[in-house]
């Protein structure tokens, strides 16, 4: 936990407050209907997701082995999708970006020099960071989207700089 940056825990009482409390609302309504009971089901699910997000946040940033690894924070399948040299880094900054879809944090890391990025890397670029950001990217930029970060832009960029600097 000292070398990552990590979704913040809000997502995951986003998830597990109104859905316990429409679970249970549903529950008490439902009086035997299992139409009612499977929606209730439903939202004990999305409970239980909440839960687990409490428990367990996403890792988003990793320095492992002396390169810099980036996570597209999903629920499920969250696996590493590019590594970096931290030699290779010469700066970064995460900041909050808007664009018609909503608010995203967004992590720019600014290379010495370009790095390979993998077919499902660029699909996660393309599908997450907004394309007016990602027409302005170069070859030594690699904009990623970070989902939920602990502590909005401003703690992930603190955790950013602790984590960069021990390992650099």
């Amino acid at each position: 936990m000292e070398s990552e940056l990590r979704s913040g825990r809000l997502i995951g009482f986003l998830f597990a407050i109104p859905c316990y409390i429409v679970a249970l609302i549903i529950l008490s309504q439902s009086e035997g209907n299992s139409g009612f009971l499977l929606l209730s089901l439903w939202f004990a699910l999305g409970a239980a997701v909440g839960v687990y997000l409490l428990l367990n946040p996403m890792t988003l940033v990793r320095v492992n082995n002396g390169k810099l690894e980036l996570y597209p924070g999903s629920l499920f399948r969250n696996k590493k999708q590019i590594e970096i040299p931290m030699q290779e880094i010469e700066g970064f900054d995460v900041k909050t970006v808007a664009d018609g879809d909503g608010n995203t944090w967004l992590l720019s890391l600014y290379l010495r020099n370009p790095q390979p990025i993998t077919e499902e890397a660029m699909k996660w670029i393309k599908a997450s960071v907004p394309k007016t950001y990602r027409d302005q990217a170069s070859d030594t930029t690699i904009l990623w989207s970070l989902t939920w970060p602990e502590g909005g832009a401003q703690g992930a960029q603190n955790k950013m700089e602790k984590i960069t600097k021990r390992h650099s």
